[in-house]
């Protein structure tokens, strides 16, 4: 149980530290949001610097987010306010 717990503790602090690049940081947005998890995708968002968040705002797919409203707002919202 303390394995898992650590195991996921490091897979976090690994993505905080992950995504200086717009590219790598659009496509695990992408992923999570192909997989409905948009929550966590906004996580991401939320997290990013300004440059790299410019970058992924400028290359996401809004019409896609659109059509999966309600489930997406979350996302959005994060986008909009950062």
């Amino acid at each position: 149980m303390n394995e898992s717990r650590e195991r996921i503790r490091r897979e976090r602090e690994r993505e905080k530290n992950t995504y200086t690049s717009p590219r790598l940081a659009l496509r695990r947005v992408l992923l999570l949001a192909e997989g409905r998890q948009f929550r966590e995708a906004a996580a991401i968002l939320s997290r990013l610097g300004p440059g790299v968040l410019q970058g992924v705002a400028s290359e996401l797919p809004i019409d896609l987010l659109v059509e999966a409203l309600p489930h997406s707002a979350h996302l959005i919202e994060t986008l909009l306010n950062r």
